[in-house]
């Protein structure tokens, strides 16, 4: 099982890897985040349509291409960083829900296919969600026109 963890990096961006909980080994999905502004709808991307029926949200958004995160992420070949794919399913599903969430157990994060923005910046995200108590159990996906690019099956505290 997959677990997010900080790399404890001081200043302006940290890095959070994506790691196997059964070893010490980091995997290669790290990507830097501002951790001092998560929110990352407006200034990551915007959204350009949303629904949200029958707890299922339908999303599409346009990243921006032009972010610091590319700069490092890949220079000359950008990817959008599985964190920022996880982070766009979290604000889409507060948007739906109207509260404030925290990620509380990722059983499933899979990325199956890269999103470079310099290639294709619009991408379709579907979140499936059901609100028990003070938890939001969600299902999610995220496409562009070549491919399903990501899935991920979560949970989430409500604060």
């Amino acid at each position: 099982m997959a677990s997010l963890r900080s790399s404890g990096l001081p200043g302006k961006f940290a890095a959070v890897e994506a790691c196997d909980a059964t070893s010490d080994a980091t995997t290669t999905n790290a990507g830097l985040i501002n951790v001092f502004t998560m929110l990352i709808e407006k200034n990551f991307y915007t959204i350009e349509a949303f629904s949200n029926e029958s707890e299922t949200v339908k999303a599409t958004v346009a990243i921006n291409k032009l972010h610091e995160v590319f700069n490092g992420h890949f220079p000359g070949t950008p990817v959008v960083p599985g964190v920022c794919m996880t982070q766009m399913v979290k604000e889409l599903t507060e948007k739906a829900v109207d509260k404030k969430l925290l990620l509380a157990k990722a059983d499933q994060l899979k990325f199956l296919s890269v999103i470079n923005p310099a290639e294709n910046n619009i991408a379709t995200i579907e979140v499936k969600y059901k609100v028990a108590e003070n938890m939001v159990d969600v299902n999610a996906t995220i496409t562009n026109t070549a491919a399903t690019c990501f899935k991920m099956k979560a949970q989430f505290t409500v604060l």
